[in-house]
Parts: structure tokens; sequence; C-alpha cells
């Protein structure tokens, strides 16, 4: 990660001062990729809300009417999965 001061831009450029670099660790990383699985997305009125995976932004359920309860079904569904066997 990185921390850049932007010093003169315009519409489509930017001119920026490198600040800081940040190493993450191996350990950083993997509790920043497994902590959100998931994304609730509006899709339209004949899908609803869906459950979208982040790692393929595939749909893994679809139709819920509102966004309160397909938050609470892709907690309990991130639950499930990343339960240890």
């Amino acid at each position: 990660m990185a921390y850049f001061i932007v010093t003169a831009c315009e519409r489509t450029w930017a001119r920026v001062h490198l600040d800081r670099v940040v190493k993450l660790t191996t350990k950083d990383v993997a509790l920043t990729q497994t902590a959100v699985q998931h994304r609730v997305v509006w899709k339209g009125p004949q899908l609803k809300y869906i459950v979208l995976r982040l790692s393929d932004d595939q749909s893994v359920k679809s139709g819920f009417a509102n966004r309160e309860d397909a938050e609470a079904w892709m907690r309990e569904h991130e639950r499930i999965v990343s339960a240890p066997a």
C-alpha cells in the first residue's frame, strides 16, 4: 500500500509525490482477502437483491425482496462457508 500527495492535477491527469510505502505481510493480506467474500447488489425488479461472490462475480442467491434479508442470508452463508471443517 502506498500514500501519495497530489501536487498538481487537472481533469484527466494528476502529478503525485510518493509519501510512504507500507509493506503488508502475508498474514495481513490473508486477513483482508477473507474478511469480505460476498456483496449485495440490486439487479432490477425480476432478480431483485442478489448476493454476489467477489472472487468470480457470480450470483450465489437472488430474489431477496429487501437488502436486509439479503445481507442476513449473506452473513449466515459466510459463517457456514468459512467454518472450520
